[in-house]
Formats: structure tokens, C-alpha cells, sequence
């Protein structure tokens, strides 16, 4: 394998979509090419075993240098302190502004999904805190507390 041979893919149409593809510049080169690749990296050459199935390329590989673990840094983070406001508690604040609004638009103007928004003011309702005044097209909420 070193030394000239003739060069026979396995699958000579694959082999050509690679050939013409650039991937492969020339038949019977790869394992050369290898050799000097490691020649210039000064890492030694691999290892070639042939079958009659074909070649196994061994690589060897340096033993990684162990190294003890550094202790991690730590560093004070300044965050600012959020009071959360729940979601009730927007629905209702965004409802007393704005009495008109359906679930979809308070969803919106509050930053919540609908289904999130459907089951608070189905709680709120039930708390008897909020009321649907009206028809469902045209009606308007109304907050009990």
C-alpha cells in the first residue's frame, strides 16, 4: 500500500460523484496523502492493516495530558429585584382600564397566552371578582372588587 498499486473503488459510481465534486483529486493518492499530512503535523504515521475486505487506517493518538481542575471564580452578580404580579391581578388592573377588551386583545396587552388569560378570568369569574356584562359580541367586564 506504500509503494505504486493500482487503485480500484469499491463503488466506482460513488467514487465519481466525488471525483467530480472535488473531494477527491486524484485515484490512488489518499493514502499518501495521509502519510505526509502526519509527516508535516509530526504526528506518527498510522498504522495499515489489509484484508481481503479492504484497509484499516489506525491512528494514533497522544495521551492526553492531565491537568488538575481550577477552582471556579466566583463573582457577585447584582440583580434587580422583580416583584412578579399575577396574572388575576394584570387581568383585572388591564380590565378596569379597558372594560371593552376580549380575552384575545387582554392576552396581548398583558404579555400572557389565551389559554392562560381563558383560565384566570374562569377563576376570577367563579371568585366572583369579575363578570361578563352583555352579549358576546358588543358586552363588556365588569370587576367586582
Amino acid at each position: 500500500m506504500l509503494s505504486k498499486h493500482p487503485s480500484a473503488p469499491f463503488n466506482p459510481d460513488i467514487a465519481n460523484a466525488f471525483f467530480r465534486s472535488g473531494q477527491i483529486e486524484a485515484w490512488g493518492r489518499g493514502i499518501e496523502r495521509m502519510l505526509q499530512t502526519c509527516l508535516e503535523a509530526g504526528r506518527p504515521s498510522p498504522g495499515l492493516q489489509v484484508e481481503s475486505i479492504g484497509v484499516w487506517v489506525k491512528f494514533l493518538f497522544a495521551h492526553a495530558q492531565v491537568t488538575t481542575p481550577r477552582k471556579p471564580v466566583e463573582m457577585p452578580v447584582e440583580m434587580p429585584v422583580e416583584t412578579r404580579v399575577k396574572t388575576p391581578e394584570k387581568i383585572l388592573a388591564a380590565l378596569m382600564a379597558r372594560p371593552d377588551l376580549t380575552l384575545a386583545g387582554l392576552a396581548s396587552s398583558i404579555g400572557k397566552s389565551l389559554s392562560a388569560v381563558e383560565r384566570a378570568t374562569a377563576r376570577l369569574v367563579r371568585e366572583e371578582k369579575l363578570r361578563f356584562v352583555g352579549p358576546k359580541k358588543g358586552g363588556h367586564w365588569e370587576v367586582l372588587e
